[in-house]
């Protein structure tokens, strides 16, 4: 299975992705194929995990030009009005 780039800043989404990647194993995945660029120490330890165990396939996205910040990149639905 192939995914989109991951940007998870924020150390408390690795217990979700944790259960993300079991529930694909569950469901009949045999491997995942994903980037990553600016995650967490916690979030990049769950998927060191499981790049040794051959599960997921780690591949490190950066971001070019104006984009290379996730401080710059990142959306705060607080931020957002809605009319």
């Amino acid at each position: 299975m192939c995914v989109k780039a991951i940007a998870y800043a924020d150390a408390r989404m690795a217990a979700r992705l944790v259960e993300w990647i079991e529930l694909q194993r569950l469901v009949g995945v045999h491997r995942i194929f994903m980037d990553y660029s600016n995650v967490a120490e916690e979030v990049l330890a769950a998927l060191e995990h499981y790049r040794e165990t051959g599960f997921v396939r780690l591949t490190e996205y950066v971001w070019a030009g104006p984009y290379s910040r996730w401080e710059k990149t990142s959306i705060s639905l607080k931020s957002v009005q809605v009319t």
